[in-house]
């Protein structure tokens, strides 16, 4: 795998849980994706500000908590064809003195030609889907059917500029960066609570979101969320997001989640009680 990004975690790069936002996460791997893709010669610099146009499905595993100050190394790999039917490209967040896997991200990007790079049994495999195989299939509901099926409206506003690349198409990290903004209100609508505590917190450990229509600059949107299934330490959500002005979905996503001791810094399962009262709430299948 080809070097394509070097960093580490900032202060105001950290969330309540005192790690690596995903948005910020994501951010670094759109260092490493357009950096890699322009060594590799597969995009030019003209090209980077179609590549969100490009990307029609991705899928993320976060492996290791990013704390303050961990140094972050971003490698890129073109797969072989015969490595995966749907993904052609390969990014990797690894600790700069590890070198353990600390997110990974498998992209669909139409149109790459070039030489595919070298690549590890063992960088692929930490890459490979574990809890999420496929995209969200309610994403074929409008607006008021996803609503009707027990999705909420947990976001809302207008993309801004600086959200975007220099033609107005919203940057993917920055519809994580909305999904992530989103998830309070889901969890007070699930939990009736905020969730938020010095003892417990939330973590996403997969996420995969296919891109369906391009959100721009000026746009208004909405996101809803929903529950799609919970089970001892995990719990399974939907997102959508909305062009508000057309109703057409522009993104949706499956997420796996975790209850997080934030003081051994390990999953928890939810209390018998709590569990039964999410799943009242989940959204009911198509």
């Amino acid at each position: 795998m080809e070097l394509a990004y070097r960093g580490s975690v900032n202060r105001w790069e950290c969330d309540e849980n005192d790690h690596l936002n995903v948005r910020f996460c994501e951010e670094k791997i759109w260092q490493t994706l357009v950096g890699g893709l322009l060594q590799l010669g597969a995009i030019t610099e003209v090209e980077v500000d179609e590549l969100p146009a490009r990307i029609t499905c991705q899928h993320l595993r976060f492996q290791q908590e990013a704390r303050i100050a961990t140094p972050i190394s971003g490698f890129i790999s073109v797969l072989p064809s015969a490595a995966s039917t749907q993904f052609n490209v390969l990014a990797q967040l690894r600790h700069g003195v590890s070198d353990e896997p600390l997110c990974s991200s498998l992209f669909a990007v139409s149109g790459l030609d070039c030489a595919t790079a070298e690549i590890g049994q063992l960088e692929f495999a930490h890459s490979l889907p574990k809890g999420i195989e496929s995209d969200l299939s309610y994403h074929v509901l409008d607006l008021p059917a996803a609503l009707a099926k027990g999705f909420v409206v947990t976001g809302r506003g207008v993309i801004q500029r600086i959200e975007c690349a220099s033609n107005g198409l919203l940057l993917p990290h920055n519809y994580m960066a909305r999904t992530s903004d989103s998830m309070p209100n889901l969890w007070t609508y699930l939990a009736g609570d905020e969730r938020v505590s010095d003892a417990e917190g939330g973590a996403v450990v997969e996420f995969r979101r296919q891109y369906h229509q391009p959100l721009r600059d000026k746009q208004a949107f909405i996101v809803v969320s929903g529950l799609l299934g919970a089970r001892g330490k995990i719990q399974r959500f939907g997102h959508m997001m909305f062009n508000s002005g057309t109703q057409a979905c522009c993104a949706s996503a499956q997420a796996v989640s975790v209850r997080m001791d934030l003081n051994a810094r390990k999953a928890i399962a939810l209390a018998d009680e709590d569990l039964a009262a999410l799943l009242q709430k989940q959204v009911q299948p198509l």
